[in-house]
């Protein structure tokens, strides 16, 4: 039975070699991302998570080597089936290995693992290789890789020498060794599955959620193994059908929202269930309107007057809502939030459908309204598919990298944000002297990787990280310094919103990437006004339009922030949703449980066992809100 001792001995060093690689990227994200005060025991919990997560992924992985070599029993020793072992070993290993490393700065940017909505950005690989390969600092990441992929090979290859390589000749079978090898072969297979299954207990195995055993975020995700995510994820989004969001009855979904808009008649229904109009107000103002999306403004930049010195004085004379939040944690959910006041629908990408649908969107409210409508990039406006989606709905005219010289291209991002805003402003201008009011939108880019300095702005901060935020500050002030020199400025209302915000690890599904700065200025109105009620991208558009005066048909999922007052806010974040009122936080993952804490105090604590009436409110007021968005998406896409 020596040939059975050593398959077990190979198949045992092969999970002792993968647990002890796991547990080396999971000390890497400790203590390159790794914030916490939590102590030494709770930390050591979190690593015993980690070797469990580990451990499941392992035992998927061995199931093919635990069979071929329980068959090969029968035969004389085979060396090729043994390298076949081997560089199944090495293939599969290869891609989670790889994954792993990818999961550090992805963690560092999302606060959460590598999960499916990274597929969305699939059908434009050339994009996303030219981001990753501009960043310096990702290429740490791939030679990590690169080690420990061939430190893995090399450990593998002494085992297959060491156990497999060294066998003699077949086994004299006879009944009681092969009753033997059976039964190792079962209880081999069992303890996998086991391990798979992560527990004992009867109810379920273990999910990302099991991995949240404390009120720290990070360790609760620390635990979870970056290929088990991505897996995971994928699973719950593998097909299309099952990415339409089915929470409740749409009916029941579209009366809830019907009544908490105040609708009380089907006048316009025909349009949409939502669809309300907004008579004209008592003064009409057609000014220009300039919006701008700021690439990863989280309010949190904005609390730190060293980072933001010009927005914070722009703040002062605004209109300003503090406790505003993003659709989402992507770019994508902030163009569609903010010009077309819809919602995130938790994983899916708005601008990536069958077919390009329209909305009443903010552009196509302004265009009948007589303004010509812009839209300003600083890279390529097929990325996200963003420049058909603002094409299709309104935007005249699409200003991206194309339309740039090559000098002035510095990465795939594009060009820098100030050169964007000197380039758009004889754009405007030309506009305005037509004598027809003009809108634009605007999305920077500057405070994303590759991060980039231009050589012409000297920095205070020596992180790179909060570098590219004083730029981006820095471009603002020279656009609005720029258009201050322009006869259209005074006619213009601003809007300045970041496009989501950035983690600071607060929470698991972080809050800080959801909240951003709401800022609305008027340069004929330079008085200081904070409104401190709970706020949406998806409210600008309404709120502007109720600072114009227009009569539209809104038929979005924004208020108007002046006349109206939110109970609370709700939003997406890939594979959970959210809401936030003015004191609480309510999470729900699609695999991990609820959570609510109470933000305004930063607790960390779960209180959803003894505030359970307040989550149900919550989570109804997000699922009645999401579900509805999906109907009436649904019936956008389907009616095409």
């Amino acid at each position: 039975m020596k040939r059975l001792l050593q398959n077990i001995a190979f198949l045992i060093g092969v999970q002792c070699v993968t647990l002890i690689f796991g547990s080396l990227f999971r000390l890497a994200l400790f203590f390159i991302e790794g914030t916490t005060t939590a102590d030494v025991s709770i930390i050591a919990e979190a690593f015993l998570w980690g070797l469990r997560f580990d451990n499941l992924m392992a035992c998927v992985l061995i199931l093919i080597p635990i069979l071929l070599l329980f068959v090969s029993l029968f035969f004389k020793p085979n060396k090729h089936l043994f390298n076949g072992v081997y560089w199944y070993l090495c293939v599969v290993y290869a891609i989670s290995f790889f994954i792993s490393a990818a999961d550090i700065p992805y963690f560092n940017q999302f606060f959460k693992h590598v999960n499916a909505s990274v597929w969305n950005w699939f059908d434009e690989p050339s994009f996303v290789l030219k981001m990753i390969c501009s960043e310096p600092t990702y290429f740490v990441y791939f030679f990590v890789f690169v080690a420990v992929l061939f430190s893995f090979a090399w450990l593998l290859k002494r085992l297959k020498i060491r156990f497999l390589d060294s066998q003699k000749d077949s086994i004299n079978w006879s009944g009681l060794r092969i009753g033997t090898a059976a039964l190792t072969f079962v209880l081999l297979i069992g303890l996998c599955l086991m391990g798979i299954r992560g527990r004992l207990g009867q109810k379920s195995p273990v999910r990302i959620g099991t991995a949240y055993f404390c009120n720290d975020p990070f360790l609760n995700q620390l635990g979870l193994n970056p290929t088990y995510v991505l897996i995971r994820t994928t699973a719950n989004m593998s097909k299309e059908s099952r990415q339409k969001i089915q929470f409740i009855d749409e009916e029941t979904a579209l009366r809830r929202v019907r009544e908490e808009f105040g609708i009380t008649t089907d006048s316009l229904q025909y349009i949409s269930p939502i669809a309300r109009f907004v008579p004209q107000a008592d003064t009409v103002q057609k000014k220009n309107v300039v919006v701008i999306m700021m690439e990863s403004m989280a309010s949190h930049f904005v609390a730190d007057t060293a980072l933001t010195p010009f927005l914070n004085t722009l703040i002062s004379k605004s209109l300003y809502f503090p406790n505003g939040y993003s659709a989402g944690i992507h770019t994508m959910n902030g163009v569609y939030g903010t010009l077309f006041s819809y919602p995130a629908l938790m994983n899916q990408h708005p601008f990536k459908t069958g077919d390009i649908v329209t909305y009443e969107s903010w552009p196509t409210v302004m265009k009948q309204n007589g303004y010509s409508t812009f839209y300003f990039t600083t890279h390529d406006e097929q990325f996200d598919n963003i420049g058909g989606y603002m094409s299709a709905n309104n935007m005249e005219f699409v200003y991206s990298e194309k339309d740039y010289p090559s000098n002035e291209v510095r990465s795939n991002l594009g060009v820098v944000d100030d050169y964007m805003f000197r380039f758009s402003v004889p754009k405007l201008t030309e506009a305005a002297q037509e004598n027809k009011p003009f809108f634009a939108a605007f999305l920077t880019a500057s405070n994303h990787a590759p991060h980039i300095v231009p050589e012409y702005f000297t920095p205070k901060q020596a992180d790179l990280r909060y570098q590219v935020i004083e730029y981006s500050d820095y471009a603002l002030q020279l656009f609005f310094e720029q258009a201050q020199q322009q006869p259209w400025y005074n006619n213009t209302i601003f809007a300045l919103v970041g496009d989501h915000g950035a983690g600071n690890n607060d929470y698991d599904v972080s809050l800080a990437y959801h909240h951003v700065p709401i800022i609305i200025f008027d340069p004929t109105n330079e008085t200081s006004r904070v409104n401190h009620n709970i706020a949406g991208q998806i409210d600008i558009f309404p709120t502007v339009m109720g600072i114009l005066g227009f009569p539209y048909i809104n038929n979005t999922f924004g208020i108007d922030l002046l006349k109206e007052k939110r109970p609370m806010i709700f939003f997406s974040s890939d594979d959970a949703y959210c809401c936030v009122d003015s004191v609480n936080y309510y999470v729900c993952r699609n695999d991990g449980g609820e959570s609510l804490y109470s933000y305004n105090t930063e607790n960390k604590e779960n209180m959803i066992t003894f505030q359970s009436e307040k989550a149900r409110k919550m989570r109804d007021y997000a699922r009645c809100m999401i579900q509805a968005a999906q109907q009436l998406v649904f019936q956008k896409q389907t009616n095409k």
